[in-house]
């Protein structure tokens, strides 16, 4: 009896396989295989893909590929990552980011900010320790800024100087505040807000 390959199962049961493997698994189990039949199946499955324990090697190996070839329009990741990513947004589908362990030494290049709030609507962060994030919202959302939601947790943010939060496209909002001015302030400064949550 002739052993059954893989492009010989139906697409039923290759998407119940599918659902079993994590995003990260189906993008390196899948890399080389030369099917449009399996890569189009693939799609719905590593749309949202967490990168934020994969070591370099991994990622210069498969996320390439994987950003500017694929639908990815979901993406969680460390700081530290953030470099090697924004050089591939303009070319790639991710329209929102999820940083997590966002530490108090975190820098972000000049490229890297421009890459982020052109690119991005969505960007949600999670800071490591609860500390004063003033330069965090003025690099990142300057008025020029695409974003449309905005999540910061784990730390408050402090305006500075009623020059923080002027990016009018900004529509959901949800971080830390010290003050009830600051909530005042806030709301003076974006028009198009729908939903704020402050914590």
């Amino acid at each position: 009896m002739a052993k059954e390959q893989l492009l010989d199962l139906p697409n039923e049961l290759l998407l119940f396989i599918f659902q079993y493997l994590s995003a990260i698994e189906l993008i390196t189990t899948f890399s080389g295989l030369q099917s449009s039949r399996i890569q189009a199946l693939l799609e719905p499955f590593i749309s949202c893909l967490d990168i934020s324990e994969e070591n370099d090697e991994w990622i210069q190996t498969y996320l390439p590929d994987a950003l500017t070839q694929r639908q990815i329009v979901h993406l969680r990741l460390k700081d530290k990552q953030i470099h090697f990513v924004s050089r591939y947004l303009s070319s790639s589908n991710i329209q929102s980011m999820n940083v997590i362990s966002l530490g108090l030494n975190s820098e972000l290049s000049e490229d890297d900010r421009v890459e982020l709030r052109q690119c991005l609507k969505k960007l949600y962060i999670t800071v490591d320790c609860r500390i004063k994030k003033e330069k965090l919202i003025k690099e990142l959302f300057p008025k020029n800024s695409n974003a449309e939601y905005f999540s910061s947790t784990g730390c408050f943010i402090y305006p500075v100087n009623d020059q923080v939060y002027s990016f009018a496209q900004l529509t959901h909002l949800s971080i830390g505040l010290p003050t009830i001015r600051d909530v005042f302030m806030l709301l003076h400064r974006l028009p198009n807000l729908q939903d704020l949550r402050v914590s």
